[in-house]
């Protein structure tokens, strides 16, 4: 039986993207190359101390190459992936009243701009959706279609 090499490509995560959209990527990743268990407290009881060590290293190795450097500094004390992951989501994933209170402000003031494909717009109004429910807000259906439909311009009149 003949494997392919799968093939991806991670942006470095640098602390303006998303980083909820750059989790999920990295841990793909991880759960593909069969590295995820490095992501648990302790290694898994029929684990061999040296197959836990190897994976440790490999998974921490792979979550450094996507961080941009700027990024690295704040976990470069961290030995461990678990350890780089929780500071991690501590600086970045954070659910704090202020983060959620400016995603949700973001999203209700999202509009259209004139000419901009709505392929585009879907793209974006999609990404703040995800950002607000990473933050630990519920959005129902009928919801994000108002917030979509609102956020249209004018010429979409016919469409809402």
């Amino acid at each position: 039986m003949q494997t392919e090499a799968m093939k991806y490509s991670i942006e470095l995560f640098d602390g303006k993207n998303d980083f909820s959209l750059w989790q999920t990527t990295v841990k793909d990743v991880l759960t593909y190359q069969e590295l995820d268990a490095a992501l648990e407290e302790t290694k898994l009881a029929d684990m061999k101390g040296s197959d836990w060590s190897t994976i440790q290293k490999k998974t921490t190795s792979q979550i450094w190459l996507t961080l941009a450097l700027e990024v690295k500094c704040n976990v470069i004390s961290e030995t461990t992936p678990i350890g780089m992951w929780k500071k991690l989501e501590k600086i970045y994933a954070s659910k704090y009243l202020t983060n959620w209170i400016c995603l949700k402000m973001g999203l209700y003031q999202l509009k259209m701009a004139k000419g901009t494909n709505i392929d585009k717009h879907l793209f974006g109004f999609n990404m703040m959706v995800t950002q607000v429910v990473n933050a630990g807000d519920i959005l129902e259906k009928e919801e994000k279609a108002l917030l979509l439909l609102t956020s249209l311009p004018k010429s979409y009149k016919s469409l809402v």
